[in-house]
Order: structure tokens, then sequence, then C-alpha cells
């Protein structure tokens, strides 16, 4: 949902869980005993679930357009966090966009 601030700007919040299998954490995350070295040990993944929080503000640019923008951070889990692989255990993104209603 997102809360109209002013006729031009609009603000929305996200919030979210996601959930990785063992398998998917392990092959982005893990390093094999064949590859480990003492700067990267060997580290099976398992299974995970980060949070994330996010804002959206919207600007409204005319009628049709608006200028669409992201700001999210994500926590990983300890079970992400811990692998020799990850450098911090959150990642900021931010986004921008162009929307155009074709439908007026």
């Amino acid at each position: 949902p997102r809360l109209p601030i002013t006729d031009w700007l609009h603000l929305g919040l996200t919030a979210g869980l996601e959930y990785w299998d063992q398998k998917f954490t392990d092959y982005y995350y893990g390093v094999r005993a064949s590859d480990a070295t003492s700067e990267w040990p060997h580290f099976v993944g398992k299974r995970a679930i980060n949070s994330s929080i996010g804002l959206t503000p919207n600007f409204v640019l005319n009628e049709r357009t608006q200028l669409r923008t992201m700001f999210k951070i994500t926590r990983y889990s300890n079970r992400v966090a811990d692998s020799p692989t990850v450098k911090r255990s959150t990642e900021n993104m931010a986004m921008l966009g162009l929307g155009y209603r074709f439908d007026l």
C-alpha cells in the first residue's frame, strides 16, 4: 500500500522474509573442501531465512508518468553471514525506474 504524502509524492513501506533452502545457500555461499584455503575455509551452507525492510518513494511527474524508486536493506541470516565468501551481514539496494500509464 502506498500513502499519498502530497499530490506528487507517494510513500510505501515493504518488509519481508526470504527462505533459502540448503541447496541454494550451499551453491552460492558454500566453499567446497577441494576449494578451501586458509582465507576461505570449507563451509557448507544451511537453510536460511533472511529479513528485509524497504522504502518506496514514488514521484508523480504528470497524469501518466511516475518516477519510481526503492531503497531496501536485507539482513542475512547467520547461516549465510558466517560464510567466508560474505564480507557484510547486510546488503543495501537502490532502484530507479520510470512508470507510464497507457490506459488513460
